[in-house]
């Protein structure tokens, strides 16, 4: 019964691939002076792997290809539910741990290196995420002023006498 879901899957989603394709491409061949050639491209899902003839168009030294880019999908890519559930198993188990559910759950068989690089890259994304969202420290060492303990508690500021010989004697309590 899995096996059929999965069949199913991968011939709902290659044929929304070629329709795509075909749509992409007639909107890309009205442009003018456009030649077209064609390239297999061929990615991953959690259904297994699509594969589709993807036309190229080139207008001078500028590729294009119109159905990649509408699709969010590279060659020997994985869909976004994909790296979700190596993610998901990646950052739980080894990588090669990682390889043998992802078979298990999905059906779809990826190397260990592959997860690596998957689960790397989201880590990378979320730190730099999390560096954005902090405060910037200050460049300058020092502030003229500090607000502290503004709940109506206060900071003793010390004051050292700097004619005694030992700087550990004759400290008063100053006031701010």
């Amino acid at each position: 019964m899995i096996d059929e879901v999965r069949r199913l899957g991968g011939e709902v989603l290659h044929g929304w691939a070629e329709g795509r394709i075909a749509r992409t491409g007639e909107e890309a061949v009205a442009e003018p002076e456009t030649r077209r050639a064609g390239k297999k491209l061929r990615w991953q899902t959690t259904f297994g792997a699509i594969a589709a003839e993807e036309p190229l168009f080139r207008a001078g030294t500028r590729l294009q290809r119109p159905f990649a880019a509408s699709a969010a999908v590279s060659h020997r890519g994985c869909s976004q539910p994909l790296q979700r559930a190596v993610t998901d198993f990646g950052a739980d188990v080894s990588f090669a741990q990682a390889a043998e559910k992802l078979r298990e759950h999905y059906g779809v068989e990826l190397a260990p290196e592959t997860i690596r690089g998957i689960v790397v890259g989201h880590a990378q994304a979320m730190l730099e995420q999390q560096q954005a969202a902090l405060p910037q420290w200050p460049d300058v060492p020092g502030v003229a002023q500090l607000v502290a303990e503004v709940d109506g508690g206060m900071v003793p500021i010390v004051v050292t006498d700097t004619e005694q010989a030992d700087r550990r004697t004759g400290k008063s309590l100053g006031v701010a």
